[in-house]
């Protein structure tokens, strides 16, 4: 079913991904991707409260996943929460060492 998601996603149809990943996630509640996958398609729906929620639980689930980092970022910036997205990216970074948190930290400390 996550693979489904997957395609859904890709094809652009984020109301099916959201469905399809919830499933997902109640079925494998400890999957970091599968949560990450539902919070990016949540994003891509406007749902900014569930999308923020679902990139939490990434988060906690796998604090080096990197993508969870990033959408915790995206949903802030999305709110005009430029201070706490530049936050984010910087403990993020410091978790995974990941180079793209730093480029996304140094595009963003920019305008602070």
């Amino acid at each position: 079913m996550e693979g489904l998601g997957a395609v859904a996603r890709a094809q652009g149809r984020y109301g099916e991904a959201v469905r399809l990943l919830g499933e997902v996630t109640r079925l494998e509640s400890a999957s970091a991707a599968a949560w990450a996958a539902l919070a990016d398609s949540l994003l891509q729906t406007g749902d900014l409260d569930a999308a923020g929620r679902a990139a939490d639980k990434a988060a906690a689930l796998d604090d080096t996943l990197v993508w969870a980092w990033s959408l915790r970022a995206q949903l802030r910036l999305l709110r005009g929460e430029l201070a706490t997205a530049v936050d984010i990216l910087d403990q993020g970074f410091r978790k995974t060492g990941h180079t793209a948190l730093l480029g996304m930290l140094t595009q963003h400390s920019r305008h602070i």
